[in-house]
């Protein structure tokens, strides 16, 4: 129906972003931007048989949610309605993707990220003197880089201790780096 009347959708998406100041109201209710489309249908002498007369509610519900998809579809001016703060805010935050550009390319980001293990364990080590000591843990970390683009471990390192630190991180780090080297 608005695409037959576009005089009456200039004058609803009017009366609810308050442009020409149509109404005196700073924010115009949406039941009162149904009263004035009803008296827009009225003007322009559409048939009682025809849309928004034949229904019951006269096409409140159909009028409510254009004004929600305009709404979504404005949203820097719909927020305007609300005053000049939340017009301010809605201006500096955006809508989301725009402060989000997508990672396209391999290593433009990477993500560090550690996964504990909790559990017992026994594990055999080699003192420097050449003796083997067997070490119980309870808890391990595996340390991880990750390519964000592609989804590739760049690096990994496993920390024995019961927290990791920064020199696990840095180990982890190095080992992206570093070409690996096949052991013998």
């Amino acid at each position: 129906m608005l695409e037959k009347y576009p005089e009456i959708k200039n004058m609803i998406s009017d009366l609810y972003f308050g442009r020409n100041r149509r109404s005196l109201e700073p924010i115009m209710r949406p039941l009162h931007i149904h009263k004035k489309f009803i008296e827009a249908c009225r003007a322009k002498n559409i048939p009682l048989n025809e849309y928004p007369f034949n229904t019951e509610r006269l096409g409140i519900r159909a009028l409510y949610r254009y004004l929600e998809k305009l709404s979504k579809q404005h949203f820097g001016r719909s927020a305007t309605r609300y005053g000049h703060d939340a017009e301010q805010k809605a201006w500096n935050s955006g809508i989301g993707q725009q402060n989000r550009p997508a990672t396209i390319t391999p290593l433009q980001k990477v993500q560090f990220d550690a996964h504990r293990i909790d559990a017992i364990f026994g594990v055999k080590l080699l003192t420097p003197e050449g003796d083997e000591v067997l070490r119980i843990l309870e808890r391990f970390w595996i340390l991880t880089v990750i390519d964000v683009a592609t989804r590739n471990v760049l690096g990994y390192s496993v920390s024995l201790n019961k927290e990791y630190n920064a020199s696990d991180v840095m180990i982890c780090i190095r080992n992206c780096v570093i070409p690996h080297q096949k052991k013998c």
